[in-house]
């Protein structure tokens, strides 16, 4: 009786702990076929300089294939889209090296007031607001902090009163919903404030409310989109997924809808539960709602966290409801506490994290090209700050923020603003 319960258990035990490292193996497999390929067809045009046919086994010419043209190739020569999801991704596994940005500041921002406006509560976004001070002491700005709280009305009083200080920059982060507090910050661009955001997925780099914005919908979408194509290589195309998303924040919705778009494009075999959730329930009621979710979802084998503390609480919810080897969880901006979970190998086993110190330095770097008439250039083509999987083959930091950027970032910065 109790011998299909264990091979149950080892086959689970078995896909967690090797699966998420298949989506690379699977990529340098693909790219060696394709190499393979391309040694054939080299050997092929050679023997096309000679003027007769080669001999065969039997001393008699070699068969000629038949018809017009050459052969259609095989569709088992093509990759399937679980392999092409798997090659996209292949490069967001290495260590990013550079900041890309290449123009050096026109003149420091010595003296520049500015006003840092975030949710305050959030741990990436502390991280990054410690860099953000760093480097803007390093360039002689003058900061003053908010914070804008997780309700739009307390965000909106901020706004109202950052507008009142005359500040030349307002640098305004992670608003969980930007369409209620729109006016404000129009009112405040109006003002004469230059506003740099991050996070409100308001459409476009700038437009009527912000002279730059990071995380814009466009980017958000993105970000889901690479979420997607892990899944897909993952799972092999199979994913019964129960994505988390926090509701109240613009970014997350457009998020959840990059991912359902990719998913819904390139793999017809998943399926996607989605599971709205308040920031006000981490840690508290949301672990028992994720136990109910599985429970009502017996077919769900992965599960997203919106960000990475919306995990607390899960795992040990996981264990105690024996749901632990029913998925495989992942998450969007892994924290510290994703790190231990990840390099633990059982309740985490992948995070797609930004870098959070590098934000930070991003944003101060913004801040000082936006008083010089700069441009502000985005880190690639993929997305406007690096982005680094992490999973137990390539963690670093076990216990802390995970830099997923060079060590020597920062000086980078200091190298373009002549500064350190």
């Amino acid at each position: 009786m109790s011998w299909p319960i264990q091979v149950q258990e080892s086959s689970q035990s078995r896909r967690r702990g090797t699966m998420h490292i298949g989506v690379r193996r699977r990529f340098w497999m693909v790219w060696l076929a394709v190499l393979g390929v391309f040694a054939l067809v080299a050997v092929a045009c050679g023997n096309d300089d000679d003027d007769a046919p080669a001999p065969s086994a039997d001393g008699g010419a070699e068969e000629q294939p038949s018809g017009d043209g050459a052969e259609e190739p095989s569709d088992d020569d093509e990759m399937s889209e679980a392999e092409a999801a798997a090659a996209r991704i292949a490069p967001l596994f290495e260590l990013p090296q550079s900041i890309h940005a290449t123009e050096p500041l026109a003149s420091l921002p010595t003296g520049a007031s500015v006003a840092l406006i975030g949710l305050a509560g959030l741990a990436n976004e502390d991280a990054s607001g410690r860099e953000f001070l760093a480097a803007a002491e390093l360039l002689g700005l003058e900061v003053t902090e908010f914070s804008g709280g997780f309700d739009p009305a307390s965000q909106i009083a901020v706004l109202e009163e950052v507008a009142t200080q005359n500040f030349d920059v307002a640098v305004v982060q992670s608003f969980t919903e930007a369409a209620a507090t729109s006016p404000q910050m129009a009112a405040l661009k109006d003002s004469g404030t230059r506003v740099i955001a991050y996070g409100t997925s308001i459409p476009g780099r700038s437009n009527d409310f912000m002279d730059h914005q990071f995380l814009a919908e466009a980017d958000s979408e993105a970000l889901g989109s690479v979420m997607a194509d892990w899944i897909v290589a993952d799972s092999d195309g199979t994913a019964n997924v129960l994505a988390m998303y926090p509701p109240d924040f613009a970014a997350a919705r457009a998020i959840l809808a990059g991912f359902e778009d990719q998913i819904a494009a390139i793999c017809p075999g998943c399926e996607i539960v989605p599971f709205p959730f308040s920031a006000a329930d981490i840690a508290a009621a949301l672990p028992g709602q994720v136990v109910s979710a599985l429970q009502a979802n017996p077919d769900v084998d992965y599960l997203i966290g919106g960000f990475g503390q919306a995990l607390i609480g899960i795992p040990e919810a996981l264990d105690e409801a024996g749901l632990s080897d029913q998925v495989v969880t992942v998450s969007y901006y892994g924290v510290g506490f994703n790190q231990s979970l990840i390099a633990g190998g059982v309740e985490q086993v992948m995070a797609l994290n930004t870098s959070q110190p590098f934000r930070g330095y991003l944003l101060a770097d913004a801040v000082a090209r936006v008083l010089t008439g700069q441009q502000i250039e985005d880190w690639s083509d993929t997305f406007y700050e690096p982005l680094q999987f992490i999973d137990a083959s390539n963690i670093i930091e076990t216990d802390v923020d995970c830099v997923c950027m060079a060590d020597d970032f920062r000086e980078q910065f200091h190298a373009l603003w002549g500064v350190g």
